[in-house]
């Protein structure tokens, strides 16, 4: 009987001691396979910020619950900081549009058409199915001191399973739908101002 108890303790104490899996995502361009060439007539935009709630600020996925309930989930993790791993996507997006973002100036003299300001409002999903993304976002002339156009994208996609892949690639596609409208929205003043 003693065996067996301690036995059962061992087996208690060993399955206490494992830790559950953590799992790691990433956010990807949707056109991360397709090479592109950066032509001279693509406008350069300089990101001269970008912010994200605070609350997303996390290596945790945030799952929005309702609207003052927050899901954090413990063991679904991003593979890199949300901020850095949007801006990627972000570039690659933009990129794929013929529009040329950076975020760091390599020269001190390089030469950007516009500086771009983007604020992320919200990027999450809900238990609803659908990701969301909504920015705030200010173009504005090479020297940051006339405001070219601004506006607040609202984007949203829906995903029929439940796992967290399919919720980070719905996430991934917001932000694809984000680039292409203000991709328009840059070629669209740089046609009118050049």
């Amino acid at each position: 009987m003693q065996r067996f108890i301690i036995s059962s303790l061992f087996c208690l104490l060993s399955a206490c001691g494992t830790s559950p899996k953590v799992d790691t995502y990433i956010l990807s361009a949707n056109s991360a396979n397709k090479l592109i060439t950066v032509s001279e007539d693509f406008p350069k935009v300089f990101v001269k910020s970008l912010s994200f709630p605070d609350y997303l600020d996390r290596p945790q996925i945030v799952i929005r619950k309702d609207e003052v309930t927050l899901d954090i989930q413990e063991f679904k993790r991003w593979a890199e900081p949300l901020q850095s791993s949007f801006l990627r996507v972000f570039k690659a997006e933009m990129l794929q549009q013929g529009i040329d973002v950076s975020k760091n100036k390599q020269f001190r003299h390089e030469y950007f058409d516009y500086q771009l300001s983007l604020e992320i409002i919200s990027f999450e999903v809900n238990s609803a199915q659908k990701a969301s993304l909504v920015v705030k976002w200010v173009l504005l002339n090479s020297e940051n001191n006339q405001l070219i156009a601004s506006n607040i994208e609202k984007q949203e996609v829906g995903f029929l399973e439940e796992s967290f892949v399919a919720k980070v690639n719905a996430q991934s596609q917001v932000i694809s739908l984000f680039c292409a409208q203000l991709a328009a929205q840059v070629r669209l003043k740089y046609t009118q101002l050049n």
